[in-house]
């Protein structure tokens, strides 16, 4: 059995921007994965249905699901709609990721254990990855993001940086792989030690 799986990504292009949305599949596919961009309001059902329908249609199944919307605009749109998005998101995905089987991950940052506890009967596993300050325009952009501001930022880390996008992804790719099947309700927090503090 192969070791690949699929992906529903939301919030990949780091704003609501088709471009930027193209940019990202075309990184995937020029590292040799396969991706596809398709615009998503995260607070539409009608439009969580269906993409979840066009991923498997694409490819064939479903296995993992990210909940990543983390611009400002994708932010104040949850917060606004009480996660709504959280709720649609998985809803549309539960039969796909709960064919699955052991396969299925859903990665999120709100209500994990709730989901955990619900989806384990069916081998769903569902994890959260809680970042520090990452070195994103995000991360530039607020408060103007100046050199002694971003310095800040990092020295607050006891590892005294700001961590990567690709550290992230990597923690992604972890909890949404095989090497972590005994994990569901886990907060694996990355984030230079700022918590532990």
């Amino acid at each position: 059995m192969s070791s690949a799986k699929v992906a529903l990504v939301t919030g990949g292009a780091s704003d609501i921007d088709e471009a930027g949305g193209k940019k990202v599949v075309e990184e995937i596919e020029g590292k040799g994965g396969k991706a596809t961009f398709v615009r998503l309001d995260v607070g539409s059902e009608v439009e969580w249905a269906e993409a979840v329908k066009r991923t498997v249609a694409t490819y064939g199944a479903l296995d993992v699901l990210v909940n990543n919307d983390d611009t400002l605009e994708a932010f104040e749109k949850v917060m606004s709609i009480t996660s709504t998005s959280v709720f649609l998101g998985c809803k549309a995905a539960a039969d796909e990721l709960k064919k699955a089987g052991r396969r299925g991950s859903v990665l999120r940052k709100e209500q994990t254990k709730t989901i955990a506890i619900a989806w384990a009967p069916h081998g769903v596993r569902c994890n959260s990855v809680h970042p520090g300050f990452i070195d994103t325009p995000l991360v530039h952009s607020a408060g103007g993001g100046t050199t002694e501001r971003l310095a800040r930022l990092a020295a607050m880390a006891p590892l005294n940086r700001l961590g990567t996008v690709e550290e992230i992804a990597n923690c992604i790719a972890f909890l949404a792989s095989d090497d972590s099947s005994f994990m569901t309700g886990s907060e694996l927090v990355c984030d230079g030690g700022y918590t532990a503090q």
